[in-house]
């Protein structure tokens, strides 16, 4: 992968045979890459050179891990690293679908039905667990 020559060699290593899928812009000018890798699965990495987003990112990164050990359905991390001027995260699609792409084929009743029981899966997590 020619076109990150700048980050980590570990991350280097493990994206190497990736294609670029698509480069957004996010706030702050930090980038998420949606990858893909040669079994044609989706991955998603984030990079942040300011100080906010790379707090930010830190954070995101403890909070999935914390999640993920509860299991909830999130994305997984499979690379974080926190340089002095840069961060950078790969993570993991999720499987399923959006919420937004259901919404026309299934009733209202449906869609409370499934936000609800997601709802409890959240609200049985003993949040003082998180460090």
């Amino acid at each position: 992968m020619n076109d990150f020559d700048s980050i980590p060699l570990e991350l280097q290593e493990i994206i190497y045979h990736f294609k670029i899928v698509e480069v957004i812009e996010g706030r702050i000018g930090d980038k998420i890459i949606k990858l893909s890798n040669p079994k044609n699965e989706f991955f998603y990495l984030k990079i942040s050179d300011t100080k906010i987003t790379q707090n930010e990112m830190f954070n995101e990164f403890e909070v999935l891990n914390w999640l993920s050990s509860h299991k909830l359905n999130v994305p997984k991390v499979i690379f974080f690293k926190k340089e002095m001027d840069k961060s950078y995260m790969l993570l993991s699609n999720v499987q399923g679908i959006s919420a937004h792409q259901i919404t026309d084929q299934l009733s209202k009743e449906e869609i409370i039905k499934v936000s609800a029981e997601a709802l409890r899966k959240i609200h049985k997590i003993d949040v003082c667990s998180i460090h």
